[in-house]
């Protein structure tokens, strides 16, 4: 209500009252008129058409948590069909919203990622209630996004301890296709006015979440940027090496082409690595060690840099090194190896 004050007659809902609903004191798009479905398309697609981002991420693509009380009844009588129930049609207007979004990303850029934070409980579980879950409360079905492939992944918001985030870690792991479940992980509890949650809470959650397979985000970045110890840990422990994004699917099945023409000068201590240009290459990854390559792993990772930079130095001489391109969806181009001379790639194939 104060941003919709402050924006005055370039608000949203002076423009389009019709849009817009108003509950508790607060205005809400309402996501039963097919008029906003339209407006937030024409958003996200000015966006991605005009930026280059990495990914589009859905945040509030729900009914507000109150939503007994939204006043929609009239969009349901207008829009709505007499063989859906009144909860049935608003998740299929958020369902539609989130589905039309990620058909155009997918036009205009296959490339970029979509993604969405909803509630961290999909639904009640047996011994489990959640009265502030997906389905039961604000009409989100993220599980469908994903199994349906109308979603790159999800970063559920699981600000949570025990009981009441143990059983939904594990039913988001186990009822979504793996790698695409990312745990909101709600460091800002550490903080006394927020929680005071103990270091270890949080620790045991993170740990947690790798041996499910699920991924970590972390909410907020200033409270991981103040609590000394968590920060010191990640680095030290947890996130030791570099890690690659995660690829997606190539619609047009082409890899880059080779960086060929690896070479390592060392003078002085210092290595100095230089490589061609490859067509298609949007970053390139440099691994180095002094015993075999292995580049199923990140702890030879040296540097991932983009497609512009084609050379660069290492304050630490190493025995062999290697690289490869990677395009926009996270293929892989053949690797070249340096181990004293250049050797072509014949039967190498590594994927990360």
């Amino acid at each position: 209500n104060r941003q919709v004050k402050k924006q005055g007659r370039s608000s949203v809902v002076a423009r389009h009252r019709s849009w817009c609903k108003q509950l508790s004191g607060e205005w809400f798009l309402d996501p039963g008129n097919p008029a906003v479905k339209d407006y937030l398309r024409a958003l996200v697609g000015e966006v991605v058409s005009k930026y280059d981002v990495d990914g589009i991420h859905l945040d509030y693509v729900r009914y507000p948590d109150n939503a007994m009380k939204f006043p929609d009844s009239d969009s349901f009588r207008k829009w709505g069909s007499r063989s859906k129930s009144l909860f049935r049609w608003r998740e299929d207007n958020i369902t539609g919203i989130v589905t039309a979004i990620y058909e155009d990303v997918k036009r205009l850029k296959p490339w970029v990622k979509v993604s969405s934070s909803p509630l961290g409980r999909y639904a009640s579980l047996e011994g489990f209630p959640a009265e502030w879950s997906c389905m039961e409360a604000v009409s989100q079905n993220p599980k469908d996004w994903l199994q349906s492939g109308r979603h790159d992944f999800i970063v559920p918001m699981m600000y949570f301890r025990e009981e009441n985030y143990y059983p939904f870690l594990y039913d988001w792991a186990n009822s979504c296709p793996p790698g695409k479940v990312i745990s909101g992980l709600g460091v800002y509890r550490l903080d006394k006015s927020e929680g005071n949650w103990p270091f270890i809470e949080i620790k045991r959650q993170i740990e947690t979440t790798r041996k499910m397979g699920v991924g970590q985000a972390y909410f907020r970045y200033e409270n991981l940027h103040t609590h000394t110890i968590l920060r010191q840990w990640l680095v030290s422990c947890f996130y030791r090496y570099p890690a690659l994004t995660p690829g997606l699917k190539n619609p047009i099945s082409q890899i880059p082409d080779t960086p060929n023409n690896l070479r390592v000068e060392t003078q002085g201590g210092i290595s100095n690595i230089s490589w061609s240009p490859a067509d298609g290459a949007f970053t390139y990854v440099l691994y180095a060690t002094n015993d075999s390559l292995d580049m199923n792993t990140g702890d030879q990772i040296v540097a991932v840099l983009p497609k512009n930079i084609h050379s660069c130095s290492l304050s630490i001489p190493y025995r062999n090194y290697a690289i490869v391109a990677r395009d926009r969806y996270g293929t892989e181009s053949e690797p070249v190896f340096w181990t004293g001379k250049n050797i072509e790639p014949d039967k190498y194939r590594i994927t990360l």
